[in-house]
């Protein structure tokens, strides 16, 4: 991805909540954070609804960049693009030590739970991992498209 990806940013945070995505979007790379675009609209009305503080959060991404076209899912790159970042999003756990980590999408559940099983089968549930507490649910992405959980 080095040459494929386009834009990087680190974890963002100092919260006790760790909210882990796929990759970057278009305005996540303008602004080199993670989850401060359309999906991190949709991410700060779901704290807001469930009166968590967004500020309670560290937000980070399976890929750390933007893939080209948006698209790492099914991509030839996929496994070496998740393989190769996957020590910055463990680096981030070491560090904050997060309560609970949030996997938002199929690939930081996959990631997370190392398990090949649909979003749909392990959503709303927690699950006791190397990790710590991890709750995989629906990508805000997914809700921008269209979709319901």
């Amino acid at each position: 991805m080095y040459d494929k990806g386009e834009g990087y940013a680190p974890a963002h945070g100092t919260g006790s909540i760790l909210v882990l995505g796929e990759a970057l979007g278009e305005y996540e790379v303008k602004m080199s954070q993670p989850f401060c675009g359309a999906s991190g609209g949709i991410l700060g009305k779901a704290c807001a609804l469930a009166g968590v503080q967004r500020s309670a959060l560290v937000t980070d991404n399976c890929v750390r960049c933007r893939p080209p076209n948006n698209w790492l899912v099914g991509a030839p790159w996929e496994a070496e693009a998740l393989y190769q970042c996957s020590a910055n999003w463990q680096r981030t756990i070491e560090l904050r030590k997060p309560k609970v980590i949030l996997a938002l999408g199929e690939t930081a559940a996959h990631a997370l739970l190392d398990t090949t099983e649909p979003i749909r089968d392990l959503a709303g549930y927690v699950y006791k991992t190397q990790w710590g507490l991890v709750v995989p649910y629906y990508h805000p992405s997914f809700i921008l498209q269209g979709n319901s959980a």
